[in-house]
């Protein structure tokens, strides 16, 4: 047993990702060093903080809309296991910055099959995240310019249309 805990908390220690586990009223219990390279705050800060502290007000809304749905969806279920849960969420920076992180996570379980706690793995996506904010904004402009173009080029018709009456 303790060489299999050592192993895990190796594993968990040094993966680039931050591993964590939540209860089921959403507080962080363990989350991995690698957060520090995630947000900036070590795991001891970053298990001071309740969900305000870590999630940007942008995301607050989604995260604790969909967690109580998750949770309800999960105790419903009589297998052990259930599918993953992955969400792109904004999370604050120790410097006042946010990071996009994309979220992974699963219920733990009791003998019973019901959640007892969260795992999760967290990973910075904040490049990708940006091209995809990028690339919205490069359809939504060219979207703008086909309608401009399609007006002004129905505009110019009618007109011309009427020149050529008068």
């Amino acid at each position: 047993l303790r060489e299999s805990e050592l192993r895990y908390r190796l594993l968990a220690e040094n993966a680039s990702d931050v591993i964590f586990t939540a209860d089921l009223a959403m507080r962080l219990t363990y989350v991995s060093p690698s957060v520090v390279q995630l947000t900036g705050y070590t795991p001891e800060e970053t298990l001071s903080r309740d969900i305000d502290g870590w999630v940007a007000p942008g995301s607050r809304e989604f995260v604790l809309k969909s967690f109580p749905r998750a949770l309800s969806r999960a105790k419903s279920r009589t297998e052990l296991s259930a599918a993953a849960r992955t969400a792109s969420v904004e999370m604050l920076k120790k410097d006042g910055g946010t990071i996009w992180a994309e979220i992974k996570i699963d219920f733990l379980r009791d003998a019973g099959g019901q959640p007892i706690g969260m795992l999760g793995v967290a990973r910075d996506i904040t490049d990708r995240r940006m091209a995809e904010i990028e690339l919205e904004h490069r359809v939504q402009l060219e979207t703008l310019i086909t309608e401009i173009s399609t007006a002004f080029i129905g505009i110019s018709t009618e007109y011309m249309d009427q020149g050529i009456r008068n």
